[in-house]
């Protein structure tokens, strides 16, 4: 049988399954501790590790090469290629979710250690929705469990969550979990974790710019006093940016470069 070729981790940039220096009883030791029961690993995001956790969970330090005045504030991800992932395994699609939930769970840990104040995520597409009724079913239910299961690690951990989108075509089970999560870590201030769901950038710019016109029309704004900051505030994101700031490093897991109409306005 031919070698597959495994997703490149996000705490290390490295290819899963192959050793790089490590000995072979760390590699061993690292894969059984990043993986608990059923692919789940059991250092929730968000959870603050001591050192000895640090240590056992071969998480890496700021490289020296990096300069921590030189790290992004504000980093998006496109979460990219899971199916493509999947598929080349022969597994069903759900596990190629199971894996990116891992790597959001393990890139939120870094940047909550290497104090990167924003992650937004773009995690289910407007375009999605054309996917297969089933596909989509358990891509929710996959999100539903995984937000009930890490909401006390994020509590703890200082996370913050945040959704936008088209939120309200989601199914009321998903929502209802949502809104619990957004209250409980409402007062959390270590990072902020946001969620575009049902999200199309191109969409949101038209809701925006309609709703602009619409308020010229009425007279309530004249057209000369239309600036950039007038679009922002009628943007899904407009309460997420004022706070954190445009993205000033954005990642697709792939390695594609394609925007894929996510924040569009928002990347410089």
């Amino acid at each position: 049988m031919s070698k597959r070729r495994a997703p490149t981790s996000f705490s290390t940039g490295r290819r899963e399954g192959v050793k790089t220096g490590a000995s072979k009883k760390k590699f061993m030791k690292w894969q059984a501790i990043r993986k608990g029961t059923m692919g789940q690993a059991k250092v929730p995001v968000g959870k603050k590790l001591n050192s000895k956790q640090k240590k056992q969970n071969l998480q890496l330090p700021l490289e020296d090469s990096l300069s921590s005045l030189k790290l992004p504030n504000h980093v998006a991800v496109i979460m990219d290629g899971n199916l493509r992932w999947a598929k080349s395994r022969k597994l069903p699609h759900i596990q190629g979710y199971r894996e990116g939930v891992i790597s959001l769970r393990e890139l939120v840990r870094c940047c909550c250690e290497w104090n990167i104040s924003a992650v937004t995520v773009f995690a289910f597409s407007f375009d999605n929705w054309k996917r297969p009724v089933s596909e989509v079913e358990a891509l929710f239910a996959l999100m539903e469990q995984v937000l009930k299961q890490e909401l006390p690690a994020l509590q703890e951990g200082g996370v913050r969550l945040h959704f936008f989108g088209d939120l309200e075509r989601l199914p009321t089970s998903l929502q209802v979990a949502m809104r619990r999560a957004v209250t409980a870590t409402s007062a959390n201030d270590r990072l902020v974790l946001s969620l575009a769901l049902g999200y199309s950038a191109r969409q949101d710019i038209l809701r925006a710019t309609k709703r602009v016109a619409a308020l010229v029309a009425s007279g309530e704004m004249k057209s000369a006093d239309i600036t950039s900051d007038t679009i922002n505030q009628h943007l899904s994101t407009h309460t997420l940016i004022p706070e954190v700031g445009d993205p000033d490093l954005l990642i697709r897991t792939s390695g594609e470069q394609r925007l894929s109409d996510f924040l569009l306005w928002e990347v410089p």
